[in-house]
């Protein structure tokens, strides 16, 4: 359902980007993960780049947080078709 006329304004859309992932992984045969790694990452020099979580945790990343705020007990990363949001 929108919510405005479609052009009238923007706004960010996990749906959209969902599908938008899914429509890459239909193209290139492959996974997202791999689209941006072989199409962006690697072609930019982008050393320090990953999508998946274990790719994450070779680098500094932040951790996450939960009301309190405390920091989260468990690091996760949704599942691989949630990913492209």
């Amino acid at each position: 359902m929108l919510n405005l006329a479609t052009g009238a304004t923007f706004s960010y859309s996990n749906t959209g980007l969902v599908l938008a992932g899914r429509v890459i992984e239909k193209l290139t045969g492959g996974t997202g993960d791999a689209a941006v790694r072989d199409r962006i990452a690697t072609p930019l020099g982008l050393a320090h780049t990953g999508t998946l979580p274990e790719e994450a945790l070779l680098h500094r990343a932040a951790s996450g947080h939960v009301p309190g705020p405390s920091v989260a007990p468990q690091w996760s990363c949704p599942g691989r078709s949630a990913r492209p949001a």
